[in-house]
């Protein structure tokens, strides 16, 4: 049965290789290993491969935080990463689209026009590829990222343009969507 549903789900992807303009995850578990499978719909991806260090402070960017020339007076967090990582990033160091740390917490960024974030002053907004950063950082499971979302910072994506959704997996085979749909997870 395990090798019909590979061979089912593989010929799936291959046919529509061509054909599909969105971005894909997924997870299949076996005896003691789990392997994830994703797609990207960029036309082209250059990046670079980062090696993310544990023990390190580091502080919330917001997407005026990172475009601005001029120091800005919005809420910000540290925190110091729990666990290392491996990464890839398109906009530079703590910024990726997706990575997988020491405790085998796996994170992408997978495109969704229907997700926006709602502003809260009481939180640090973060832009969405450092997100991805503070819960490689801070998690080791998928129930952990799920417990803590409504104490993370607030998800920035670019103005004007809607965000993204996120697939988070675990080395047990756990698996999750997170989606911020009308300013609720």
């Amino acid at each position: 049965m395990k090798k019909t549903l590979a061979t089912i789900l593989s010929t799936v992807l291959i046919l529509s290789w061509g054909a599909a303009y969105s971005c894909s995850a997924f997870l299949l578990k076996g005896e003691g290993h789990c392997v994830v499978g994703f797609n990207e719909n960029w036309k082209t991806m250059p990046g670079i491969v980062v090696l993310n260090k544990r023990n390190i402070v580091k502080e919330s960017l917001s997407w005026k935080r990172l475009t601005s020339s001029q120091a800005t007076k919005e809420k910000t967090i540290t925190w110091k990463s729990k666990y290392g990582s491996v990464s890839f990033n398109l906009l530079g160091a703590d910024l990726p689209c997706y990575g997988v740390n020491e405790k085998g917490l796996f994170l992408a960024e997978l495109y969704l026009d229907k997700t926006y974030s709602m502003p809260d002053t009481a939180k640090a907004n973060m832009f969405w590829a450092q997100w991805i950063q503070y819960q490689l950082d801070s998690h080791a499971t998928v129930e952990e990222v799920i417990g803590n979302l409504d104490k993370a910072p607030v998800i920035d994506w670019w103005p004007n343009f809607p965000g993204s959704h996120f697939f988070v997996a675990d080395k047990e085979g756990n698996t999750a969507a997170i989606e911020l749909m009308e300013g609720r997870f």
